[in-house]
């Protein structure tokens, strides 16, 4: 073998196994490679989070990867399920006019106009059900009406009186129980550790109980501006934040003493305050109607005896008004 035919050899930035040049694997611009073992551990990273790694970056420099060497990773399941995802992405981030109806019943996808109506009639050969987009229910279709099914007639027209409230309602609830990146916008709900975040898409590094870049948080005078001096005396000034939500229960007796349930216990109290802002828009008796009819609030385990007294309430209990309760 003459020496140029001898194999570069490189290693995969994870296992540290060696790969010869034309490897069949990943690479990026800055000569990351990802053996085809390690290739399969991103490709599942995709698959649990897509939003967050669009477009698809190297995991050590966040540099972009050829689409082409992501999509020789996937099986053709796999290849199916990326390509309905990208196109829904495309259009989710370029089209303000139309969306993807997806039908709840199976994986038939249609491009629709905002204004159309809200009964799909799914043309997947399996399936061809007709269903409410709105409640997600499958409907009669106009042949099928009948007397008896006069109640299901009047349930969807309510769909269509209410449609658009309740999509108010259910972007308090999802944005209650995840915090966009303040420069991105790639929403996401973080683990029991700190709350130090660096957005896995943009690289920013920001509070997640502020929701604020590390620029912009408070520190004390004469401290540089990270977010480690964030923490620096949030017991006595509102703002700053706590690097661990545990740490909140020796302060506010209130919080429990767990990690996963302080998680819970915040997004709660986020999500609660989001659903009082949006009851004052459209009236408690309209946030009762949209429940009862579609159980958007009770079957996420919130009333609106609690969303009406989140309103006085606070989630740092700075002035130790709670303490004795």
């Amino acid at each position: 073998m003459t020496a140029s035919q001898i194999p570069i050899l490189c290693k995969c930035v994870t296992c540290d196994i060696e790969l010869s040049d034309n490897h069949l694997g990943i690479q990026c611009s800055r000569q990351h490679h990802y053996c085809r073992d390690c290739c399969q551990n991103f490709v599942t990273l995709f698959f649990s989070e897509p939003q967050l790694h669009i477009p698809l970056t190297c995991l050590e420099c966040s540099e972009k990867i050829p689409e082409y060497q992501f999509e020789r990773q996937l099986t053709d399941d796999q290849f199916e399920k990326y390509q309905s995802i990208m196109l829904t992405m495309q259009w989710w981030d370029e089209c303000d006019k139309e969306y993807l109806a997806h039908c709840p019943y199976c994986q038939y996808v249609e491009i629709r106009e905002h204004d159309k109506s809200i009964f799909l009639f799914c043309k997947y050969i399996q399936c061809r059900r007709v269903s409410c987009l709105v409640c997600k229910h499958e409907c009669q279709t106009v042949n099928d009406y009948m007397d008896e099914n006069i109640d299901d007639i009047l349930g969807h027209s309510k769909c269509v009186e209410l449609k658009h409230d309740k999509k108010i309602v259910d972007l308090a609830i999802i944005n209650g129980s995840m915090i966009p990146c303040p420069t991105c916008g790639v929403s996401g709900m973080k683990d029991d550790n700190c709350t130090h975040m660096t957005c896995g898409k943009c690289c920013e590094y920001w509070c997640y109980f502020c929701g604020q870049k590390q620029e912009d948080c408070d520190v004390p005078d004469g401290h540089d501006v990270s977010l480690s001096n964030h923490n620096i005396d949030w017991d006595s000034n509102s703002q700053r934040c706590p690097m661990y939500l545990v740490s909140i229960k020796e302060f506010d007796q209130r919080w429990p003493d767990d990690d996963y349930e302080c998680l819970e216990y915040f997004h709660r109290y986020r999500t609660l305050t989001l659903l009082y802002e949006v009851c004052k828009i459209i009236g408690e008796e309209k946030m009762n109607e949209i429940d009862e009819h579609f159980h958007s609030l009770h079957s996420c385990s919130y009333t609106m005896k609690e969303i009406q007294e989140s309103g006085k309430s606070i989630l740092i209990d700075y002035d130790r008004e709670y303490q004795d309760q």
